[in-house]
Parts: structure tokens; C-alpha cells; sequence
């Protein structure tokens, strides 16, 4: 018999992520798993040097904007269905 603790699914919102993440909270229910739902928020000035300059080019918000956004997104989807025992355990973690 397998014996899962643990399950990670990791969400991008996308149709298909959500659909994973319906399927891993039936895994953590039926074999008394915790549920861990990972959004990455990348931040752009990896990829955007100009991002790194003193005045961030037009329209480009910054990644605390991105990580409030993401935050509230993995709120809606744990409402929306109706994952029980929900705790924000994460801590934004830097490189």
C-alpha cells in the first residue's frame, strides 16, 4: 500500500493546475496527507537587466506587486475549493 504524507502541487492558476490540485486534495484526504500548493514568483531583474536600474522602465511593477497577486490567487483557489485546514505556512524565500 502506498503511504503519502506529504503532496505537493505546484499551480500556475491554469485550468490543468487547478484540475492537479483537485486531484492532490483527494490524495491528502484519502490517505490523511498534507496538502502543499506552490506558486514560484519569479523575479524579472534575473531576466530584465534594466530591471535592476534606479528607475525601473514604464510599466513594469515591481515584484511585490507580483507576490501580493499571487498571494491573494492561492487564496481564491483554496476557497474556491474548499480545502479544509488551510495554513499559510510560506515564507518568500530569496537567492
Amino acid at each position: 500500500m502506498i503511504d503519502l504524507r506529504r503532496i505537493l502541487v505546484p499551480t500556475d492558476f491554469s485550468t490543468s493546475s487547478q484540475n492537479a490540485l483537485r486531484y492532490g486534495a483527494a490524495f491528502a484526504g484519502q490517505f490523511g496527507a498534507e496538502l502543499y500548493l506552490l506558486h514560484v514568483v519569479q523575479d524579472l531583474a534575473l531576466f530584465i537587466p534594466e530591471a535592476v536600474l534606479a528607475v525601473p522602465p514604464a510599466g513594469m511593477p515591481p515584484v511585490d506587486q507580483f507576490v501580493t497577486a499571487a498571494r491573494a490567487a492561492l487564496e481564491r483557489v483554496v476557497r474556491d475549493l474548499q480545502l479544509p485546514d488551510f495554513r499559510d505556512y510560506g515564507v518568500p524565500v530569496t537567492e
